[in-house]
């Protein structure tokens, strides 16, 4: 494994860690009922029980372990490919990672998104959520970029 796919690997399990415990502490903190969509005036205009924010978490742990699970199995036929060639499905289990950062990444901003709208109508939260994701969305995404274009430019050479 390179170190670009350890390090995919760890920023993952980093993030599936961020989706547990983000959503424990804030499942902890929200009301019974926590709004769940927005109108056209950013209004809270549809409701649920907070217990469906635990979807989230479960999701995140199904998906990840479906895909390392996945990974594990396309590793362990590279093992039989021939040694002086890239295995098969190097390309597979290389998306599979990156796709695994995405996903993760994506259900830890939508736990988050759930927590700006409960706190809508405190500006400072709101604005301070809004800088959190921005930080993160680029963060995520300046990583999944920068390793794409590395592969794609070794894979040019």
């Amino acid at each position: 494994m390179s170190k670009a796919e350890r390090f995919a690997e760890v920023i993952s399990v980093l993030l599936l860690f961020m989706l547990l415990a983000g959503t424990a502490a804030a499942y902890i903190r929200l009301p019974e009922m926590i709004p769940t969509r927005l109108n056209a005036m950013d209004a809270p205009d549809g409701y649920e029980q907070k217990y469906t924010l635990l979807v989230y978490p479960v999701l995140g742990l199904v998906i990840y372990l479906a895909m390392s699970l996945i990974n594990f199995f396309l590793i362990k036929q590279q093992d039989y490919e021939q040694e002086y060639r890239e295995p098969q499905h190097a390309r597979t289990v290389w998306l599979l990672r990156m796709g695994k950062v995405l996903i993760m990444a994506g259900l830890v901003l939508s736990v988050v998104e759930i927590v700006k709208v409960v706190y809508y109508d405190k500006d400072m939260v709101k604005d301070a959520i809004f800088i959190f994701e921005a930080l993160f969305t680029v963060m995520i995404l300046g990583f999944v970029i920068r390793h794409v274009s590395n592969r794609l430019l070794k894979r040019r050479s």
